[in-house]
């Protein structure tokens, strides 16, 4: 007769056993090395045992903006267990402490052709919103040289609710991932976005005319990569169509060449097709197709 399996958090030897399913050996160590310095926490990991025998892993960890971030479930190979039945003992445990937390939304991000797919959706995570992933490479790139004809406030803590406000006015008929606006405040979206990358200095910026906030652009670095994510570009509803999305894209290109960078890259909802075509028209080539799969739990 099978042992049960049972689901926790993994630490101690677990722990290291966890992380040996779900990286490689060489990765085990650095976070091993970094997590006993304080660099990264490895409090996310689960196990999943059939008695004393390490079966399989997952991960699960809650964030500050409200969400809670997991991945497909990883099995050891060769086991007498059914590996759906690990599968499926894993993302039950996490069901369960994804619906009694206080988060709105838990999620996992795939690539569209993941065979993990099938796994997510039979245990409550459903097929959510399609994205794109676009890459600029800034190796010779040759922009034009366009008058902003804006101003721009970068972001300080003293107006992080004129940020968030701005940032609220742009999802107004917004066609980008419209399904999350009535799910997460402004406030969590921000905060969300803080959580993505490392912060630039004038990273975060509104733009005004005249003294009106035109629009929010939201930019972060991956330094390991040399490259600059485009967060989020956002338009007030009464300033669309005037051509300050490309202008206000065309200065961080700009910058982030001025900054050193190789590369910035972006995420766009797949629907997205006027968007798509803004960007491709600066040069951003889409790379791969993804999706969220995402189990909700309530609206802001």
């Amino acid at each position: 007769m099978l042992s049960p399996i049972t689901v926790e958090r993994a630490s101690g030897a677990d722990r290291e056993a966890a992380l040996a399913l779900m990286v490689s050996q060489s990765n085990v160590d650095d976070l091993l090395e970094a997590a006993e310095f304080g660099e990264i926490s490895l409090e996310d990991y689960l196990i999943a045992k059939a008695g004393e025998q390490h079966v399989g892993a997952g991960f699960l960890k809650f964030c500050s903006d409200g969400t809670a971030f997991v991945t497909q479930p990883v099995v050891k190979q060769g086991l007498s267990h059914d590996a759906k039945d690990i599968e499926d003992a894993i993302l039950k445990f996490v069901r369960s402490e994804v619906d009694r937390s206080d988060c709105w939304i838990a999620h996992s991000l795939l690539e569209i052709s993941s065979p993990a797919r099938p796994i997510l959706e039979r245990n409550g995570f459903a097929a959510f919103i399609e994205l794109t992933l676009m890459h600029l490479s800034l190796d010779d790139v040759v922009l034009a040289t366009e008058p902003l004809e804006l101003t721009a406030s970068s972001f300080e803590e003293s107006r992080r609710q004129r940020f968030e406000a701005v940032l609220e006015s742009t999802y107004t008929d917004t066609r980008d991932c419209p399904e999350v606006v009535s799910l997460r405040t402004s406030s969590q979206a921000l905060r969300g976005h803080e959580l993505q990358g490392e912060a630039i200095a004038d990273g975060w910026r509104v733009f005004q005319q005249a003294e009106q906030d035109v629009g929010i652009m939201l930019l972060v670095e991956h330094g390991t990569m040399r490259a600059w994510e485009l967060a989020y570009i956002g338009i007030c509803p009464e300033f669309r169509r005037q051509g300050y999305a490309r202008k206000m894209l065309n200065g961080a290109i700009h910058r982030a060449i001025a900054a050193g960078m190789d590369s910035m890259c972006l995420c766009v909802d797949s629907r997205n097709i006027r968007a798509q075509r803004l960007y491709e028209s600066l040069g951003f080539i889409p790379s791969t197709q993804q999706v969220v799969h995402a189990r909700i739990l309530r609206g802001k």
